[in-house]
This record gives C-alpha cells, structure tokens and sequence, in this order.
C-alpha cells in the first residue's frame, strides 16, 4: 500500500449503550460530547470519517435505535459530515439475547465453521440482530447488512487522495451472555471469501469490528488473525471501556493497536474515545474523556500520555508493516 497522499482525519467512538427510555445519566454525557464538538474540532481538526464500533444499543431492541438515530442525526450535523460519511457495526449489546434459547456456538472445528457460512443465512444473525438490520438498512440508504456471513464491504471512498474501503467484522454474530471471550465466531472463510471477490488494488482498507480479536474462539484465533492481517491495514474496535494505545510485534510485522473506550457505559465507568490523523508520514491520537465538574465537558485525555505530547506512529506501508488501530 502506498502511502496516504493528505491527512486522513477521524473520530472514533464506541459503545454508547442507548436503552430507548431517555435516561438523564446517559443523556447529560451525549449532550456534553455533542456541546463539545466546535471545540474538539477547532483543537483537533474535523474529522473526515466517524467510525462506531458497536454497542449502539442496550439490548438490540427496535426502541433503542430509535433512539440512536437522533444522536446520531446530531452528532454529523455538529461535524458537518453527509451520512454515509458514518461507518458503523454491531456490538454484543446489539444482540437481541431473547432469541438465543435452542442455539449454540458450540463449535469444535474449522470445518465446522466453515460448514456454517455456506451462503445461506445464519439463524444466529438473522434473528438476533434483526432489529440492528431493519434500522441499519433503513438509515443508510443502499447499505445492506448482511446475515450470510461476518464480513462484509461497507462503503468506497476517495479522500486525501488515495482510494479507501471500509469494512465491517461482525463479531457480535456469536455473542450470547456476558461470558463471551474466547468464544466468539469470525470465521477465517467470511473473511477471506469477503475480501478475495474485490479487488483490492492500491485502496487502503479499515475494518471496523466490536471486540479484540483475542475474543475469538482459540479454534480459529490464530487463523482469523493473520487473515485479518492479510488483508486490512487499520482495524478499529472497542468494547474494552478504555483508551489505549499499544505497540505490538508479531510475525506479520510491527503492529498499533488503539482501543477506543465507551462513550457510555454509566457515568460511573470512564467515557472516552478519540480523533486520529493519518497522514504520509505519521499517525497521531488525541484521546478525549469526558468530565462532569466544575461543568460537564469532553476535552482532551491527558491521562495517556502524560507527558502532553502525543507521540507519532509509523503509518501502514511505510516502515511498520500492517498497522491495526483497534
């Protein structure tokens, strides 16, 4: 991959929880951030993209997303960004559980795995994640997601110059409790059949996706992984409730993982997330938190780095290999 010809800016948010019932807690927390964004914006830049890795509601119910429209409708009318300018997937929280009596994920084998997405739809997404689907169709006009298989070509773009595919891994598909890590199901051949009918050419490609891919089941862990790596450069999740930023070395090279944590997960639990610059040369992230006194506010996180200077890390292509922000 070439390196990115301008900057390529983005906010990244997760996990915001919306339960359809108006809550004054959560609510005060997503106003603030909105109330906020002139000020995020002329300190960080406007971002080109927002990226949603999951947990858009609290229980993937039809109310809740209700809900979600209207911030979000809010939130790019704050940023000055078009709808499809939002890239999002589902979280485990937007798993309707109600429906999980008689299913498993109980699954031994690749083969097995590999026998389940066999192009026809999965009774685990189709009827769990239905509400997800009926909305997510309905907001973003010609967008499909799919109950065939976890992976999937989101949307095209031309931005800084550069050709760029936005990807959706839907590692929610086997979320069934609150006891999901090491359990979950990606499946290496959705990932691999997804990305070998397009043609990937010089276009750098994100993939958005809920959990860590540590979550996976340790039956296809490892495979899904490298093909992950394979054939994404960026790869954004949340679900961990914190910011983080972590240099890690493996056999595919050098890799950045950023986690961006819960807008809202209680006012109790920190509430951060962050705006990222990608440029030819570097990439820099300057997380933000929220905090509630002496007035409510999100400003920038100083807690990650504390010396006040966000340091810069080398870019996909460039001198690092693959680069992950997670």
């Amino acid at each position: 991959m070439q390196g990115i010809k301008g900057t390529l800016s983005w906010l990244h948010l997760s996990d915001v929880h919306f339960s359809g019932q108006n809550s004054y807690d959560q609510n005060r927390l997503v106003s603030a951030l909105l109330n906020s964004l002139p000020n995020l914006t002329l300190r960080f830049g406007a971002p080109d993209f927002v990226f949603f890795t999951g947990d858009i509601a609290r229980t993937g119910c039809a109310r809740e997303y209700q809900e979600a429209e209207k911030f979000f409708n809010q939130l790019l009318t704050a940023l000055k960004l078009d709808r499809d300018r939002l890239l999002l997937v589902p979280g485990n929280h937007d798993v309707d559980r109600s429906f999980n009596s008689g299913l498993t994920r109980d699954l031994k084998t690749r083969r097995e795995i590999d026998d389940l997405f066999n192009g026809q739809s999965v009774y685990q997404i189709e009827k769990r994640q239905r509400a997800f689907k009926y909305w997510y169709e309905d907001f973003f006009s010609g967008r499909i997601f799919p109950d065939d298989t976890t992976c999937y070509l989101i949307q095209n773009f031309e931005q800084a110059g550069f050709p760029i595919e936005v990807w959706g891994l839907n590692s929610a598909a086997f979320s069934f409790d609150d006891y999901d890590q090491g359990k979950l199901i990606l499946s290496q051949r959705c990932v691999c059949e997804a990305t070998e009918s397009h043609n990937r050419g010089s276009a750098l490609r994100v993939a958005l996706t809920h959990h860590p891919l540590s979550w996976l089941s340790e039956v296809e862990r490892t495979g899904v992984k490298a093909a992950v790596n394979d054939n994404f450069d960026l790869l954004l999740h949340g679900h961990l409730h914190e910011n983080e930023v972590e240099i890690a070395h493996g056999s595919a090279g050098q890799s950045i993982v950023l986690a961006s944590g819960a807008i809202y997960q209680g006012s109790e639990w920190p509430n951060v997330a962050n705006f990222t610059h990608l440029s030819g040369s570097d990439l820099k992230v300057f997380p933000i938190r929220y905090h509630d006194s002496p007035r409510e506010i999100w400003t920038a996180d100083t807690s990650l780095f504390p010396d006040d200077v966000t340091p810069s890390f080398p870019p996909a292509g460039i001198r690092a290999g693959r680069l992950f922000c997670a």
